[in-house]
């Protein structure tokens, strides 16, 4: 989809300059406009995905640190 979107900006743009037409300088900036907002849900779902990531990380770390320590105390180690 970005490609597509990014293709139809490029040639409807290289149309509009062409021709000096207002009616394809819009048409192109619209599909810009789809682009950018393509790319900006997909950054917030990698910021989302990264967030989630970590706090997992955070929460299985302390559950393997707790439990190393239980071991530990109990001379298993």
């Amino acid at each position: 989809m970005p490609l597509l979107s990014l293709y139809k900006f490029a040639t409807k743009a290289q149309d509009a300059i062409r021709m000096l037409d207002n009616k394809n300088i819009e048409a192109s900036l619209l599909n810009l406009k789809s682009l950018f907002k393509f790319l900006g849900i997909k950054i917030i779902v990698m910021f989302a995905l990264y967030f989630v990531t970590i706090i997992v990380m955070i929460v299985g770390l302390s559950f393997f640190q707790s439990h190393f320590i239980q071991m530990s105390q109990q001379g298993m180690m």
